[in-house]
Formats: C-alpha cells, structure tokens, sequence
C-alpha cells in the first residue's frame, strides 16, 4: 500500500490493495440480475483498477477468460451484460485481427474518470429491467385462454407407464 499511515494506521493511496464494492451497488436492481460469471468479471476489472487509471484499464477477453478459467464467449458475454447494466463503459474497442493487437479500454462508472476528469455516472443505478409479458391466464387443468378468447390445451409429452 502507498502512502503514509495517519494516527488511526489509516493511509491515502492507491486502491491496489482490494477492489471496492459499497453497498449501495450490491443492493442495486442492476447487481442483483448479475449472473455469477457477470459478477467475478466485475472483480477482475475491478482487479486492474489501481484508483488511478479509470477510463484505462486495459483487459483483453482472452485474458479474463484465462484468469477466471472460463471461455472467451463467455467472458465476453459478461463483459456485454455489464456494459448494458451500466456497471462499465467501454473507452476504446479491442481488435484481435489487427495487425498490431491491442485490448479494450474500459472505464468502472462508479469511480471518477481518470482521463477526463467526469464525475462517476453510477449508469447501472437506473437500469430497470424489461418487463415480458409471456405468461398467460391459466385455467383449471392447464388450459390457457388464447387470444381470440377460445380455450387451447396445453400439450404435454405423455409417458406411458411399463
């Protein structure tokens, strides 16, 4: 840890040392529809955040994927759901068939932006979720009332008993 300490053993520095996560974003709609894979990806980033580079943490998906012990598409599915959350934002786009290969750039919205100065936009505090309506009425033996208001039957496989 940099810095040194104060009369409480407190220090100010970097916060290279643990990945911060308050409350508020744990109790967050946003957090709470995180998958388990969508939340360690959510640590990893936070992993290279030192408190001094947002907006420039560098991680390529590859490289998620090979820290977590999880698949390329995965990590990057994770990475697209924390990105539609509003948990990060992606500053500058990966390429892996450029000639020159580089990785993404993203930047944690809780946290100020190093490169420009912003104020955290905190995004993923106003996600709300879609509301799908894809379940309808269901009548006595698992008939449902179709559109048109006639009743269909539900069909279920039959298992015939030996």
């Amino acid at each position: 840890m940099t810095g040194k300490a104060n009369k409480k053993g407190r220090s100010k520095g970097s916060l290279s040392d643990f990945v911060p996560l308050e409350r508020y974003i744990m109790r967050s709609t946003a957090w709470r529809s995180l998958t388990p894979v969508a939340r360690a990806v959510y640590f990893e980033v936070g992993f290279h955040y030192t408190g001094e580079n947002n907006g420039r943490i560098v991680i390529s998906v590859r490289g998620m994927a090979a820290s977590l012990g999880i698949s390329k598409d995965t990590a990057s599915r994770a990475l697209l759901t924390l990105e539609q959350r509003g948990f990060i934002e992606t500053v500058k786009r990966g390429a892996f068939s450029m000639k020159q290969r580089h990785a993404s750039e993203f930047r944690m919205t809780a946290f100020r932006c190093d490169v420009t100065g912003a104020l955290p936009s905190k995004r993923f505090m106003s996600w709300k979720p879609e509301i799908q309506n894809t379940v309808r009425p269901q009548g006595p033996n698992g008939t449902t009332t179709g559109t048109d208001g006639t009743k269909a039957t539900r069909n279920y496989p039959s298992r015939s008993l030996p």
